[in-house]
């Protein structure tokens, strides 16, 4: 196995981690959001916090998939740079939800912050192991 395809795979075991963190962390925020009553900008934050933990999960199972064959690392690929994009639009959503809600969602916010920041660094990441493995599949 190649140096690139076992960082591939370190990298969707590091993605498997962030997704069950950021499945606890969706829950965290339901939790908080009702008991706080309900609004359009927590509703949008809960339900991009779960999109954003789909595609984690699919990320990773799509990177051990694409690191144990090596021809199949083109939707790992794809699916790594999407979530990496996603995560830096998420990011800047959580900026903005600072800007409009109150600081009692400080909380919230900021492991937002770090959740997206981390998601992205191994979003882009693995679009750039993704790709080498892929390109090495194909010679």
């Amino acid at each position: 196995m190649s140096q690139d395809r076992k960082s591939m795979k370190v990298i969707s075991l590091l993605c498997i981690l962030w997704g069950l963190f950021s499945a606890i962390f969706t829950l965290l925020v339901i939790i908080e959001a009702s008991s706080n009553g309900w609004t359009a900008l927590s509703g949008a934050f809960a339900v991009g916090t779960f999109v954003q933990t789909v595609l984690g999960i699919y990320v990773a199972s799509a990177g051990v998939k694409g690191a144990n064959t090596p021809s199949k690392a083109l939707p790992f690929m794809l699916s790594s740079i999407a979530f990496g994009l996603l995560e830096v639009l998420f990011l800047i959503a959580v900026f903005l939800l600072f800007q409009v809600e109150d600081p009692s969602a400080l909380f919230a916010g900021w492991w937002g912050i770090v959740l997206s920041v981390l998601a992205a660094i191994l979003g882009f990441l693995g679009y750039f192991f993704g790709r080498r493995v892929y390109r090495a599949s194909l010679k």
